[in-house]
């Protein structure tokens, strides 16, 4: 019986190290987590808790999270003074925004070429004006130049009458003259 005592002794002292070894083998295992025995947080400076690490895999998890299924809360002003809270999903607000931008696009692109249509014919009112203005100076020269061809003329005329009225006088003083020489020639026949 001795052998079965050795035996028995045996196995209790292996399976006794055996539950030891498992102990602080679940010890060591549970401090690599941060963990102690018990399944609470090690107090380790500087090492993050439990909590700690649930909140950043929430945060981890709410980055991953497409942004345009992500809310966010909007407070409006009322004209009385009160305020309203609305939830609105960020993708659908963006998508009104890329909408309303084409559409903002689109009238600024309207605009511009209006804008351009107008400034050619400011340029071809401006060329008019310019030539009108030339024409108009042009015009006036001309009315200068013509009011002073018409005193002429009308001085000329005037001269011309004077001289058509002296030659006339000194047709008639000469004709005279010549009807009396004639007439003398006559009766001296």
């Amino acid at each position: 019986m001795k052998v079965g005592a050795a035996s028995t002794y045996r196995e209790g002292a292996a399976h006794t190290v055996t539950e030891q070894l498992d102990a602080v083998h679940e010890e060591l295992l549970a401090r690599m987590n941060g963990m102690d025995i018990n399944g609470k947080p090690l107090a380790i400076p500087g090492a993050p808790s439990r909590a700690q690490l649930d909140k950043l895999e929430k945060e981890q998890n709410a980055f991953a999270r497409s942004l345009s299924e992500d809310t966010v809360t909007v407070e409006h002003r009322n004209r009385d003074g009160t305020s309203t809270e609305e939830q609105v999903q960020l993708g659908k607000t963006m998508a009104d925004f890329h909408r309303k931008n084409e559409l903002v696009n689109a009238k600024v692109a309207h605009m511009l070429k209006e804008l351009d249509e107008l400034d050619s014919e400011i340029a071809m009112v401006l060329s008019d004006f310019r030539e009108d203005t030339a024409n108009i100076k042009a015009d006036r020269a001309l009315q200068t130049v013509l009011a002073g061809l018409e005193k002429e003329a009308g001085q000329a005329a005037r001269q011309t009458l004077d001289d058509v009225k002296i030659a006339r006088k000194e047709d008639r003083v000469d004709s005279d003259a010549a009807n009396k020489k004639f007439q003398e020639f006559l009766k001296s026949l």
